[in-house]
């Protein structure tokens, strides 16, 4: 018996009609650029939407950038970070986040995770701190799994280690009702194509601190038009800001228009998104040699994926990702040979120096499958995800997995 493959294409959702109207408005005005000789005086989108995403988040200051990673390296830039100063970060994450803190010269050094939460191991946190003195650390939410952040946020302190958060995937997540980002020094965001906003390309700092956000504000390349941003501190926090570098790392105008109307719709995209997760999750979580990642108590994620380990050999694996994609429902597998499209680990990061061995990242990653989901999907075709995931393990691995629906041809 053959089976009917997925419809609908697991891609980025179409964006909401104010996103267009606002980029056709920008369109044909030519302001693509977020900063005016004649002062715009923080009407812009760009500053709307840093007002807007700070109030989301609950932080003092939000500077819009040109992505994730540049918001990740320009907040490692105004936290001090230089040239072979020692950076801690989580070794679950994907390569453009040790690529940041390459991109300033600096020297990473990864680590562990609890490879039943996907989270950072503390106790291997604790022992890096202690071993290295490294005073900088990454915590990546990796895929939007939240580790225990008081726990961390206490350490770092101890410890005189400031962190940055990153939150590409963790937009609205928060640990026992306060927002991921907000425990970090900086917290940084990507509103990539397939982030919970999507402007095609860009990113977010958010900050508490005045003369942070006043480095940022001018490395990012405002060319000191700081009076046009839309969180701005006090001149006064300039002055010694002056004479940073320029890393032309801005947002442009359009990119802000188009992600300043998805801000509003953040809850209810995140409400939907946990109800797709949950869905499929309740129909794959009973098949033999599939495990659930665990879940923190307090934690609420905001999950645009699901991931599942399977306890299965490295050919089994393969074949499972290969029949599944094959039939509309793309499976990545974090413990292939080499890296691929948006999933790596570690040992493929050449210009990283494995310093020790990292066992609850390898032991995860080995296993670890990944599929993303569009918030967009409807319930049935959540079951249909679940069928063909379900179908293609009873396949490879000779189970006999009951389907919850089945599609005949």
């Amino acid at each position: 018996m053959t089976y009917m493959a997925l419809k609908t294409p697991l891609t980025a959702c179409p964006l909401p009609e104010q996103s267009i109207l606002n980029a056709m408005q920008i369109l044909n005005k030519g302001t693509l650029c977020r900063y005016g000789e004649a002062g715009v005086s923080g009407l812009g989108y760009a500053p709307q939407l840093e007002r807007r995403f700070a109030q989301f988040v609950k932080r003092d200051y939000a500077v819009a950038v040109n992505s994730g990673v540049g918001a990740l390296f320009l907040a490692l830039r105004a936290a001090g970070v230089n040239y072979g100063d020692r950076v801690l970060c989580s070794a679950f994450t994907l390569s453009c986040v040790p690529g940041a803190i390459e991109k300033l010269k600096a020297i990473t050094t990864l680590v562990d995770t609890d490879p039943l939460t996907l989270t950072v191991d503390l106790d291997h946190l604790r022992k890096t701190i202690m071993r290295t003195q490294a005073k900088y650390f990454v915590l990546s939410h990796m895929r939007g799994h939240i580790a225990d952040l008081s726990a961390i946020e206490q350490i770092c302190q101890a410890s005189g280690v400031t962190m940055i958060e990153d939150c590409a995937h963790a937009i609205g997540s928060t640990f026992h009702g306060r927002q991921a980002g907000t425990f970090g020094k900086f917290g940084t965001f990507s509103f990539q194509a397939f982030k919970q906003i999507n402007a095609g390309e860009m990113g977010m700092v958010v900050t508490s601190d005045p003369s942070m956000c006043a480095k940022i504000i001018v490395s990012s390349g405002s060319y000191m038009n700081y009076d046009q941003h839309g969180t701005v501190p006090d001149p006064k926090f300039f002055e010694s800001a002056e004479y940073e570098p320029n890393y032309s790392m801005r947002a442009s105008e359009l990119s802000a228009a188009v992600a300043l109307p998805q801000v509003d719709l953040l809850e209810d995209r995140n409400t939907r998104w946990r109800e797709i997760h949950d869905l499929i999750q309740e129909n794959i979580q009973d098949i033999p040699k599939v495990r659930m990642i665990q879940k923190l108590p307090g934690v609420v994620r905001t999950p645009s994926s699901i991931q599942f380990f399977l306890d299965e050999s490295p050919t089994t694996i393969q074949d499972v990702c290969n029949a599944s994609s094959k039939r509309g429902v793309p499976i990545k597998w974090f413990g292939t040979e080499k890296s691929h499209g948006f999933t790596s680990r570690y040992v493929h990061w050449k210009f990283v120096n494995q310093e020790e061995s990292l066992p609850g990242t390898d032991e995860a990653t080995s296993r670890l499958l990944d599929v993303r989901l569009p918030y967009s999907l409807t319930n049935d075709e959540c079951l249909a995800i679940s069928d063909i995931i379900r179908e293609s393990i009873a396949l490879c691995c000779k189970y006999n997995c009951n389907s919850t629906k089945l599609f005949s041809t």
